[in-house]
């Protein structure tokens, strides 16, 4: 009998520890998030001086992440102007050119360098081999900074023949997010660097990874409307970090739908998302009754991006607008058209006790004017 308790203790302390070190396992183990493809739009052609350096501006940044690689593509509005096949001659006045993205491994401004706790970059330096001949190559770097101005080579650095194959126009860079213990929750940015006779930098806006979700708050809330019946709404674009301070475009895809919807607020369709954004909603007697989903594309314009301190530390750079686009489905509830006698009822909802007490008014009035005209008549 004793025997037979002592394999049962064994046996559940066994099934204890494996439980245990399981849940470690999942927890010790676990990727990064998985996302699809994240993009953000940097305006055009934003950077300061006469001299606009195309293949120094940032038109687009995309990344995506199986949860254990970050690729990001950083496209720009023009190939530079180096490669095999481009003559020597287009790269005179370049002294360095730098493309990268940094990344706050942890969301918190007080670490790395105000927030930055890596760089991965892919930079082009003039250099000349022995025989006089320009060097097309690029080097890859991936630094991490613990305190400003206070950084290490994370992994020796890479050469590589030439990232732009010719006319291309965009850069990809691959991260290993073990390097960065598999972040739970972090934030990427996007940067060019070119250096000519002048120095200009480039830069997006952050992305947070998970991404922000957007959600549409209508009012009135839940969004309700009946056949052959039309109304005015507002939209406000809310996050699950609140409401945006930022400028708010709403495009309704509705093509497909029955149902008319077209904003009144204005004609260029921005407005702060703080501020409801009005639209005229119309419903033709022949929708169908129950849910119906509109898409509609939402453009969140951030403007005024101030440069982080680890650019400006040394350069006066202004700060830049970037852009981010999301499909939203705006949930529309069509109900039964009312008939005749509940468009009376309602009506009589609403303004019975209003008629009924005017009504008793006049009444009451009528009747002490009818009886002091036969009072005055018997004195007659």
């Amino acid at each position: 009998m004793n025997l037979i308790l002592l394999i049962f203790y064994i046996i559940s302390i066994l099934n204890i520890a494996i439980v245990i070190l399981f849940s470690l396992s999942i927890y010790i183990f676990a990727d990064s998030p998985t996302f699809i493809r994240q993009q953000i739009e940097d305006e055009f052609l934003d950077l300061p001086g006469s001299k606009i350096v195309t293949y120094g501006d940032i038109r687009i940044a995309n990344y995506i992440s199986d949860g254990k690689i970050l690729n990001a593509s950083i496209w720009l509005h023009s190939s530079p102007p180096i490669g095999d096949n481009i003559s020597p001659n287009s790269k005179k006045g370049i002294i360095s050119l730098k493309y990268g993205i940094l990344i706050d491994s942890d969301s918190n401004p007080a670490t790395g360098w105000d927030g930055i706790d890596n760089e991965i970059s892919y930079t082009w330096k003039k250099k000349y081999n022995k025989t006089g001949v320009l060097i097309d190559s690029w080097e890859r770097t991936f630094k991490e900074y613990v305190a400003p101005g206070l950084s290490r080579i994370l992994s020796d650095p890479m050469k590589d023949t030439n990232i732009f194959q010719q006319n291309e126009r965009h850069v990809l860079i691959s991260v290993d997010l073990s390097l960065l213990g598999l972040p739970k929750q972090y934030k990427i940015m996007s940067y060019a660097e070119v250096i000519k006779d002048t120095r200009t930098i480039d830069f997006t806006n952050w992305i947070d990874i998970p991404s922000t979700e957007f959600m549409i708050t209508t009012f009135p809330n839940p969004l309700e409307i009946r056949q052959n019946e039309h109304k005015n709404i507002g939209l406000v674009l809310k996050t699950t970090k609140g409401f945006l301070e930022d400028e708010v475009n709403f495009i309704p895809s509705n093509e497909k739908s029955e149902i008319e919807l077209k904003q009144i607020s204005d004609d260029s369709n921005k407005s702060l998302s703080i501020e409801p954004t009005v639209f005229s909603i119309f419903v033709p007697k022949t929708a169908a009754i129950g849910q119906h989903v509109i898409p509609m594309l939402v453009s969140v314009l951030s403007k005024d991006v101030e440069a982080p301190s680890l650019f400006s530390q040394k350069y006066i750079i202004p700060p830049t607008d970037s852009n981010i686009t999301r499909l939203i489905n705006l949930d529309i509830i069509v109900k039964e058209e009312l008939t005749p006698y509940q468009i009376f009822e309602e009506f009589w909802k609403t303004y019975g006790d209003f008629i009924s007490f005017m009504g008793a008014g006049f009444v009451g009035g009528a009747a002490t004017y009818l009886f002091d005209y036969l009072k005055s008549r018997k004195k007659i």
